[in-house]
């Protein structure tokens, strides 16, 4: 993992988009993993039209849970995921990276899947569903303190049960138009 890890931050100088992306990492992971290992991975670049103001974002997923976007202007989240298989599974990726608008206090939410997968002391997961209403409801305080709040509401349902993956959260807010 070390070795894919420094090919990532490798490949993330370069300007490329996220097919590209994918398919050069997709060819490390092949070349660098045991052949039953995969990767699982999301990818945000932002971009800015200087001529429009408009903010999109471009993203892809690959085998990794949907980016949750809360939309200011619908007051819903939505998934945002292409549908390709995790990396190292294939000798190439089929991707196709899509475009999604950002407007003025947007909230695109990416996470690990440790998150939605806590489980309580039943052996019930947190899941989805309940990610999704934290940020419904929570998409308005500050980045660090929604993390925070998401991270705490996950742990009091899992209660004195053990986590057992990783838990990871990532959140980008667009502030204001240009």
């Amino acid at each position: 993992m070390t070795m894919i890890k420094s090919q990532l931050f490798s490949l993330a100088s370069e300007p490329h988009d996220a097919g590209d992306f994918f398919q050069r990492l997709n060819q490390c992971v092949r070349k660098l993993a045991p052949k039953n290992m995969f990767v699982t991975a999301a990818y945000v670049a932002l971009a800015q039209e200087a001529s429009t103001a408009a903010a999109q974002i471009e993203f892809a997923t690959v085998g990794h849970p949907p980016i949750l976007h809360y939309s200011a202007a619908r007051d819903a989240v939505e998934e945002l995921s292409t549908s390709a298989t995790a990396l190292g599974m294939r000798a190439t990726l089929t991707l196709k990276p899509r475009v999604t608008a950002l407007q003025r206090d947007d909230v695109p939410l990416l996470y690990t899947d440790g998150i939605c997968e806590q489980m309580n002391p039943k052996k019930e997961q947190w899941g989805l569903e309940r990610l999704k209403a934290e940020l419904q409801q929570h998409h308005h305080l500050p980045l660090a303190q929604l993390c925070d709040r998401i991270m705490r509401t996950g742990a009091a349902f899992r209660g004195n049960a053990a986590a057992h993956d990783d838990m990871t959260l990532v959140a980008i807010r667009r502030e204001a138009q240009v």
